[in-house]
């Protein structure tokens, strides 16, 4: 039992996150009881970036997780239709379903396994192999914003703050992408989100995934909590940020070629309470 734990306390800085106990057997739990459940991709698809009750949100993300490879190529195809139909251009929308394709293949072919399913370790290894192989065959495909390294700017906090998919609405704040940034100056570059300014009078609570595909980005692991930090604007007002890995987005937004890291930002909130 302590090595487990020790072994789950390694893998959680490893990934620049903290687990906490509770949440992590109360999510094995719930996934447990859809093992045997049949899983419909195509309505999976349509339902995995909208706002739902708790209760439904994490069945939707924890059946996410179950996708095999062959489930996962009919979601794939669906949420790139579903990005046709909301204004995505054809290239886009084809260009995700191509390389998400590529990467589910890979993943089945390497570790049995799905690009849903995949560990994080599997997943970043076909990701960069596959990213790879498309910009020495194709040019026009090569884009530095979805690769690992590339030069960013440094991000320091040692806070953390606790991820929910609770239903309140009151005192919400939007995020947005704040950009690039290393950990603690170190690594590769992640993702950084800040969120709308408010009074000083109040502080963040929780961070909120309102639907399943952003809830599941910051739980993958069984992760709990972000490391955060406040920053003051003036005396009078401050705003929020948080970090999360890229890759964590990339494999809950299948379709993230077409704005995933938007679309995540549009997803999540932030609650704030009075002091």
């Amino acid at each position: 039992m302590k090595i487990r734990k020790i072994s789950i306390a390694i893998l959680c800085m490893v990934s620049f996150f903290a687990c906490e106990k509770e949440s992590s057997d109360s999510i094995s739990n719930e996934r447990a009881t859809l093992e045997n459940q049949k899983i419909d991709p195509t309505e999976l698809a349509r339902n995995f970036d909208k706002q739902l009750p708790p209760k439904e949100l994490i069945e939707n993300a924890n059946a996410y997780t179950q996708l095999d490879h062959e489930e996962m190529g009919v979601f794939i195809d669906e949420r790139q239709k579903m990005s046709l139909e909301e204004g995505a251009t054809i290239q886009d929308a084809n260009a995700a379903r191509q390389l998400t394709h590529k990467i589910n293949n890979y993943l089945k072919k390497e570790y049995n396994q799905s690009y849903a399913s995949a560990a994080p370790d599997e997943f970043r290894e076909a990701y960069d192999r596959i990213i790879q192989n498309t910009e020495n065959t194709n040019e026009d495909n090569t884009d530095e914003k979805f690769l690992w390294g590339g030069d960013c700017d440094s991000w320091y906090s040692n806070k953390l703050t606790y991820v929910s998919n609770g239903p309140n609405d009151v005192n919400q704040k939007n995020i947005n992408l704040k950009g690039e940034y290393k950990y603690n100056g170190q690594g590769k570059c992640y993702y950084v989100y800040q969120s709308t300014s408010y009074s000083s009078e109040f502080q963040h609570r929780y961070i909120y995934g309102k639907t399943p595909s952003s809830y599941l980005a910051m739980t993958l692991l069984a992760s709990t909590q972000l490391f955060s930090k406040e920053v003051s604007i003036n005396s009078y007002q401050k705003s929020f940020e948080f970090i999360i890995e890229k890759w964590r987005i990339e494999q809950a937004y299948p379709d993230f070629w077409v704005n995933g890291k938007k679309r995540f930002a549009e997803d999540t909130k932030i609650e704030i309470v009075p002091k």
